[in-house]
C-alpha cells in the first residue's frame, strides 16, 4: 500500500523530481510537481526543493506555452494527476477512510481520464473530410489558421492536420471546390489572409505539367532531378502528407506565399487553379531555415 505519511515528509522532494521529469515528458508531470512543491513549501517539507521545484516548473510551463497547444497541455497534466489522485483515493478505500470523498474523487479522476482517452483519440486520428471531428481536431490544434475554416464552409471538401499527439507541431491543409467563378480570386485570398495576420510575401505560376510529374515521381518514389523547377517542387511538397491526407491541385495554378511568424521562417501558402475552381491553403508548423530561404527566394524571383 502507498505510505501516505512517507508521501507528505517527502513531497517537496516528490515535486522537484517531478519538475525535472517534466523537461523530457512533454509537461505531463509539471502541473503536478507545482501542486506538489507548493504543498510542501506550505507544510515546510523540503522547503528548498520545492522552491527549486517550482523555479524549474515555472521555466517548463513558459517553453511549453510557446511551443504547445495550452488546451492540449492542460488534459493531459491534468490526466497525470488524476491517475496519482485515483490510486491515492483507492488505497483510502482499502483502508476504509475518507470513503465518501474518496468514491467521489475515483469518480471524478475516471471521468477525466476517460475524457482525456477520447481527446487523445479525436487529436491523434487522421482525417480528411469536413467532418465536425476532423474540424474540432484542426481547431485544438492549428488555432492560428483555423480562421480557413470559416472562409466558404459551404465549398469546404477536405479538411487535413497531421501532426504529433501533444500538438507541437505539424502541418494542415484545406480543400475548397468552387462551383462559381470569382470565389477564390488572387486578391480576395490576399485580402481573407492579411485580415487575419498572415502577411502576403510573393506569387508563383506553376503548370499543370510540372506539377503532375513531380507529383507521380514522388508517389511512385521516382527521382524528380530532371523535373523543371524541381528544387521549388520539393519546397512546396516538402510536408506533404502522401498517406492518408493525398490532396493537390493537378492543374496550372498559382503559389501564394505567406509570412505567418512561423520559428524557422518557414511560410504558408495558398494554392490556387488558375481557373479558380480550386483552392488549398497549406498551413506549416515544421520546417528548417534552408527550406525557409530556398522558398522565399523563389517567391521573390517570380
Amino acid at each position: 500500500m502507498i505510505n501516505n505519511q512517507a508521501i507528505s515528509r517527502h513531497i517537496g522532494h516528490i515535486g522537484f523530481s517531478l519538475s525535472i521529469i517534466g523537461f523530457f515528458s512533454l509537461g505531463l508531470t509539471t502541473f503536478t510537481s507545482i501542486i506538489f512543491c507548493l504543498v510542501g513549501l506550505f507544510q515546510m517539507k523540503g522547503k528548498t526543493f520545492s522552491i527549486i521545484g517550482l523555479f524549474i516548473a515555472s521555466i517548463n510551463l513558459l517553453v511549453l506555452y510557446l511551443w504547445i497547444n495550452p488546451m492540449v497541455q492542460a488534459v493531459f497534466s491534468l490526466s497525470f494527476l488524476a491517475v496519482i489522485i485515483f490510486f491515492l483515493c483507492i488505497t483510502n478505500l482499502f483502508r476504509k477512510k475518507r470513503m465518501l470523498v474518496s468514491l467521489c474523487g475515483v469518480f471524478l479522476c475516471v471521468t477525466h481520464i476517460v475524457f482525456s482517452l477520447v481527446f487523445l483519440h479525436i487529436i491523434s486520428s487522421s482525417h480528411c473530410d469536413p467532418d465536425v471531428e476532423s474540424e474540432y481536431k484542426y481547431r485544438i490544434l492549428s488555432r492560428k489558421s483555423a480562421f480557413w475554416l470559416d472562409f466558404d464552409p459551404q465549398h469546404l471538401n477536405k479538411v487535413c492536420y497531421v501532426g504529433d499527439k501533444f500538438g507541437a507541431s505539424g502541418n494542415g491543409k484545406f480543400y475548397f471546390i468552387f462551383d462559381i467563378p470569382g470565389k477564390c480570386t488572387i486578391e480576395k485570398i490576399i485580402t481573407y489572409a492579411e485580415q487575419h495576420n498572415w502577411l502576403y510575401r510573393g506569387k508563383v505560376s506553376l503548370t499543370k505539367e510540372n506539377v503532375v510529374e513531380f507529383y507521380d515521381s514522388i508517389k511512385n518514389n521516382k527521382s524528380t532531378t530532371d523535373i523543371k523547377y524541381n528544387n521549388f517542387l520539393a519546397v512546396i511538397f516538402e510536408w506533404y502528407n502522401m498517406g492518408d491526407c493525398e490532396i493537390w491541385i493537378k492543374d496550372d495554378c498559382y503559389v501564394l506565399a505567406f509570412d505567418t511568424g512561423h520559428y524557422a521562417g518557414f511560410p504558408s501558402y495558398v494554392i490556387i487553379s488558375q481557373d479558380d475552381k480550386e483552392m488549398l491553403p497549406e498551413i506549416s508548423n515544421k520546417g528548417s531555415w534552408i527550406c525557409a530561404n530556398l522558398f522565399w527566394t523563389y517567391a521573390y524571383l517570380w
